[in-house]
């Protein structure tokens, strides 16, 4: 069967069927909410709800996943992914079932509150497909695009319920939908493999609810309070106080979800991307180089290493004699190299040598060709109003490509004799204004 092959020994096209497959799983389990929201004008009028009646109607969805959902990444360890995403599409096909037949406001809302057992397994059966199926870095795009069903299922559903309900009513609508389930059973069965079906081994006693699961669940309760607000209440008040056509209410609940599903697929994307840069859960890792007999700069990398470990990442750091040191950096051979660059120079033009593209000491090798320019015409140039206009301009292109991060400033003690005066030391030099200096006799 294809769903035995390896990641890598899939066609695009068989891959394409596995990633349909997960996302059809997020998408079918949000049926019903979508349903109710998009259909929402008509099924107020049928059962004679009022607004806080069908509050109460679009709560049932969310109580009964969150009633659920501390359980439902159990079942999927017991009984598997395979399985589990089965089970996922024959309850939703059942559910929605369960909405159109149900013959009062109180079958309703148990059919309602009972969809939301699929909603609770969607998470961590897809989740656990991936990580069986994909290889590690390979599954952010795969994600993020799953993860947009629930946005694909609102902008579907904004457009193709309201056509269905004129014609069918808002229950022929609902049992139109509860067919789309059974196609992701059999989809499951033909391109999920077996070996993601099989149970897991679940470690004795209780689960433990620690600090980032309790700050994450948190957050999705606020995030969710306001998209679940957005989703339920914004069609209807299209329909009701704005006059629009129940096919125009629809479309205004799919501009919304279109939107959240370009940016979980880029969100996506750009995960990927960090992590093959290398900010992944395992933080950075990279070594700095110095010299040695230079206890600032020897303390000040120290610094930096405990202050990086505290945010997860890893700083090594070599100590080099000066002629290693010097042969390392001039080599290019380094990941980052802790030098101490002079401020006590009388001219800006003889830092160039650090700056331009080819200047002898510009060991981290900046390039940037309008930089190189200014810096030529600052060297020209005799107005001194002029010359720091260019050299602003240097330091914001500087401050905008960083190719030196400034980490520490030595203080300097200074002693100075009364007989001095005009004396104001700054943090360039004691004697940056040599020329305003007088000695009293």
């Amino acid at each position: 069967m294809t769903g035995e092959l390896a990641w890598g020994e899939r066609t695009t096209a068989q891959r394409f069927g596995v990633a349909a497959t997960l996302t059809g799983a997020i998408s079918v389990v949000t049926l019903v909410p979508t349903l109710l929201a998009v259909l929402a004008p008509l099924i107020t009028e049928d059962l004679g709800l009022t607004r806080s009646g069908f509050g109460v109607l679009a709560t049932g969805v969310f109580i009964g996943g969150g009633a659920t959902s501390v359980w439902a990444g159990r079942i999927v360890d017991r009984l598997g992914g395979r399985s589990s995403l089965i089970l996922l599409y024959l309850l939703t096909s059942i559910t929605v079932v369960g909405v159109a037949v149900a013959p009062t406001y109180g079958w309703l809302l148990v059919a309602v509150t009972l969809s939301g057992l699929p909603g609770a397994l969607s998470n961590p059966v897809t989740n656990q497909v991936i990580s069986a199926v994909v290889p590690s870095g390979r599954r952010g795009l795969l994600i993020g695009f799953k993860q947009s069903g629930a946005q694909i299922a609102q902008v579907a559903g904004g457009l193709v319920l309201p056509v269905l309900a004129l014609g069918a009513g808002w229950r022929g609508a609902a049992l139109a939908l509860a067919s789309l389930p059974l196609f992701g059973v059999v989809a499951t069965r033909l391109l999920v493999p077996a070996r993601s079906g099989g149970a897991t081994a679940l470690p004795p006693g209780p689960l433990e609810l620690r600090g980032p699961i309790v700050y994450l669940t948190a957050y999705a309760l606020l995030m969710s309070l306001g998209a679940a607000a957005v989703l339920t209440y914004l069609p209807l008040f299209a329909y009701d106080a704005l006059g629009f056509s129940l096919p125009a209410a629809g479309v205004i609940a799919s501009s919304g979800a279109g939107a959240g599903f370009l940016g979980r697929v880029l969100w996506a994307r750009a995960a990927e991307l960090f992590e093959e840069a290398g900010y992944g859960d395992g933080g950075l890792e990279f070594t700095i180089l110095t010299n040695q007999g230079n206890q600032n700069r020897e303390a000040s990398q120290v610094y930096l290493q405990e202050a990086m470990a505290a945010y997860g990442h890893t700083v090594n750091i070599e100590t080099l004699a000066w002629g290693e040191f010097i042969a390392e950096i001039r080599a290019g051979t380094f990941d980052v190299a802790a030098l101490s660059m002079p401020a006590a120079i009388p001219d800006p033009t003889l830092q160039d040598f650090m700056l331009m593209t080819d200047g002898p000491t510009n060991y981290g090798g900046w390039s940037n060709p309008e930089a190189d320019e200014l810096l030529m015409q600052a060297g020209r140039e005799l107005d001194q109003e002029v010359r720091k206009e260019l050299y602003g301009q240097v330091q914001a292109l500087f401050a905008e490509d960083l190719p030196w991060v400034p980490n520490a400033w030595y203080p300097n003690n200074l002693v100075i004799h009364e007989r001095f005066q005009g004396v104001d030391p700054s943090v360039i030099h004691a004697l940056w204004n040599i020329h305003a200096l007088s000695v009293v006799e």
